[in-house]
């Protein structure tokens, strides 16, 4: 039986907030707009945390889906600004 990665959805936020490009303050600035309870710079970090660091927090599936809605939505944005002349 295949034992369950409960730091999966880490490793998955991590790699979208770096293929992102964008500084970690223009993420949380992102990630926390029009949200009702942002998190904290401090929080964005535990969850990008390195295996084994003791700061490491479990990201939730709502975090994460969160994240990636935010990062796929800006990209969108940059895009549409360089198709315009």
């Amino acid at each position: 039986m295949k034992k369950l990665d409960e730091f999966e959805n880490n490793r998955a936020l991590r790699e979208a907030v770096k293929s992102s490009g964008l500084r970690l303050a223009e993420v949380l600035a992102r990630f926390n707009a029009r949200q009702v309870r942002p998190i904290a710079m401090r929080t964005l970090k535990s969850y990008l945390a390195n295996e084994g660091a003791r700061t490491r927090v479990k990201c939730s599936d709502k975090v994460l889906s969160h994240m990636r809605s935010v990062l796929v939505r800006g990209d969108r944005r940059l895009s549409d600004k360089s198709d315009t002349p």
